[in-house]
Parts: C-alpha cells; sequence; structure tokens
C-alpha cells in the first residue's frame, strides 16, 4: 500500500485520519502518541483545534447556553479527538505533534481522530 489511509475533509480542503490504538496486554498503558510524519499521515500539521472539538459534542437543551460560554474560553490549541468519549486530547510540547498522555486499559481500544485543514 502506498501513503498512509486517510481520506478528504468534506469541504475538500485537506485530510482526515482516524488512529486506532490497541493495548493487548494485560496492563493499563498510558503514553503519548507521535504523529512522527504528519505531512504522510495528515497532509500536514494536524490542525484541529479544542474549541471546534469540544463544539462537535451533542449537549442538552437546557447547558447549551453553559456549554458555549465554557468551550468560547477553550484554548486553541491542536488536539485529537478521541471519538467514543468526545474528550479533545492535547499536543504536548512545542516540538513535532506529541499528543497525550493517552491511557488504554488492558485489552482495550482508543478510537482518535485529527485533520489537516488547508
Amino acid at each position: 500500500m502506498r501513503g498512509f489511509p486517510r481520506r478528504p475533509l468534506d469541504n475538500g480542503k485537506g485530510y482526515k485520519a482516524i488512529f486506532v490504538i490497541l493495548n493487548e496486554s494485560d496492563k493499563d498503558v498510558d503514553l503519548p502518541l507521535d504523529i512522527r510524519d504528519p505531512a504522510r499521515v495528515l497532509g500536514g500539521p494536524n490542525t484541529q483545534k479544542r474549541s471546534a472539538a469540544l463544539q462537535r459534542a451533542v449537549i442538552p437543551a437546557k447547558l447549551q447556553a453553559a456549554w458555549a460560554a465554557a468551550t468560547a474560553k477553550a484554548d486553541d490549541l491542536p488536539v485529537l479527538t478521541d471519538l467514543e468519549t468526545g474528550e479533545p486530547i492535547s499536543q504536548r510540547g512545542t516540538k513535532g505533534e506529541r499528543y497525550g498522555p493517552i491511557v488504554v486499559p488492558y485489552h482495550d481500544y482508543r478510537v482518535l481522530y485529527g485533520e489537516c485543514e488547508r
């Protein structure tokens, strides 16, 4: 297979990718995820921001005003999104694409989403 399995964004201006992290061991794993070649994986650096990830959450009508105020104050650092929980996983440091820590319980997995919009 050539390249990396990624898909174009819906607007056609960049790419998106899903990362599946599987822990087959008998112990929990708590490690960062390094995207060593973001150009190959996502077509460039991850541009998904924390505020955008938080705005995708489905919130009950009674809490929407409070949620909008809370997400407006969110920093706009790059994140990966845990697709099961909706939790944004922050970028660590300023060098490279390192995210986490990512906790994967024993015999479990995590599915993360990232994107590069141009």
